[in-house]
């Protein structure tokens, strides 16, 4: 018998592999839903891929996916990115004039400057960028 923690990750993995899974968080309208469940799924990745070891779920495309170096790169730009894109969102859904609305469109851009060159040399805002360059020991981004 499974036990509790191991059914989580099952219902998880499930759920995450569901193909209206992002369409449908994104119907919604709620970015941070989805930031949310990356940053989650990015967190237990180890775990998953134990869980799909031992129950022999070795049939799962992501177990392929999850020992694959340059999807795991994908993942953690992915959810760091979305994380930055929902504190924009966020910002840009006050009530407020074109002026702010520019003024926070603005920041972003230069935001994202920013980000081109500390990727190319210190990881700082990406987290889980940083992590995977950690655990693979010469992850490029």
């Amino acid at each position: 018998m499974m036990s509790m923690c191991l059914y989580c990750i099952a219902l998880f993995i499930e759920q995450f592999s569901a193909v209206n899974w992002l369409n449908e968080q994104c119907n919604e309208g709620c970015n941070k839903n989805v930031q949310v469940k990356l940053a989650a799924f990015f967190a237990i990745r180890k775990e998953i891929t134990e869980f799909l070891e031992t129950a022999g779920k070795i049939e799962y495309d992501y177990f392929e996916k999850l020992q694959n170096e340059e999807w795991l790169c994908i993942l953690a730009f992915l959810t760091d990115n979305t994380k930055h894109l929902n504190i924009l969102n966020l910002n840009l859904q006050d009530k407020q004039n074109i002026g702010q609305l520019m003024s926070h469109t603005e920041a972003f851009r230069k935001k994202l400057r920013m980000f081109e060159e500390y990727l190319k040399s210190n990881l700082k805002f990406f987290k889980s960028c940083s992590e995977i360059r950690n655990e693979l020991n010469a992850a490029d981004f």
